[in-house]
């Protein structure tokens, strides 16, 4: 099973369908690489502007390795340069840590794609905020700006075209933990979420939160190796009480929400 597409009203109702199980990683980023290709070019007809939601992990480090690949592209760079890039989640950590998505994402995608910085929108790290709740509040005041541009301020929620989610161990995704008080939140569009003990870094996360992530157009979740397919099958064969056990479950967007897994 490569590749599950999901509707926005009913997660379990609206499968469309299930392909091959022994998908590769590569063919499984190369379907990302395209799915990002198609959503941006209709974006781009028909708004204008693409704006796309990035996220950290070790799946998400190998997609950006394959899209530096496509940039060089002259249609590809062309749809580049009509895209702006934001984050999902960050860690409170410096953006030269490890540790950092924003460090991590301008590293392995943004810099090599010579992405100028007024396209660039990563969540604000301890070099510019005291704190993960400034960071949260700042972000979320980029984000109405940014969106808010063209209706004089008035927005509910932000839409964006794309959002990139990567498939956690515990079945997280972005910085939204089992349990979190994050998953609660349904006015703020950005919040900091306390991850679980085990977890590393063992710092504080600022994410995007659900209502915001659920409102856009479309979602893909990647979800590489066996234990994360598996986790991916259960997730969308919905038993019962299974959102209250996986935040992935949780995730179903108001356009499409796309599952890319390989259990290699």
């Amino acid at each position: 099973m490569a590749k599950i597409t999901i509707g926005g009203a009913d997660l379990g109702a609206s499968l469309e369908r299930e392909v091959d199980e022994r998908i590769s990683r590569r063919a499984l980023f190369l379907e990302a690489v395209e799915l990002i290709e198609t959503a941006a070019r209709e974006a781009v007809g028909k708004r204008g502007r693409f704006n796309l939601v990035l996220t950290g992990g070790r799946a998400a480090r190998a997609l950006y390795r394959h899209l530096v690949d496509f940039h060089i592209r002259p249609d590809f760079q062309e749809i580049w340069r009509r895209t702006d890039f934001f984050l999902g989640d960050e860690r409170w950590v410096p953006e030269a840590h490890p540790d950092s998505n924003g460090g991590m994402v301008r590293c392995r995608l943004l810099d090599p794609c010579g992405i100028a910085d007024d396209r660039i929108y990563l969540i604000p790290t301890p070099d510019s905020c005291d704190s993960p709740a400034e960071a949260a509040a700042a972000y979320e005041k980029t984000l109405r700006g940014y969106f808010g541009a063209e209706t004089g301020g008035k927005i509910d929620l932000p839409q964006f075209d794309l959002v990139l989610l990567s498939l956690g161990d515990d079945g997280h995704v972005a910085s939204l933990f089992p349990a979190a008080d994050a998953l609660r939140e349904k006015e703020s569009w950005v919040t900091v979420s306390s991850p679980p003990a085990a977890a590393a870094p063992a710092v504080a996360r600022i994410t995007l939160t659900l209502p915001v992530i659920n409102r856009a157009r479309k979602v893909v979740v990647m979800a590489v190796g066996g234990e994360k397919a598996a986790l991916t099958r259960e997730i969308v064969s919905q038993p019962p009480g299974i959102s209250n056990i996986y935040p992935a479950a949780m995730v179903n967007s108001a356009g499409r929400t796309i599952w890319l897994l390989t259990d290699n």
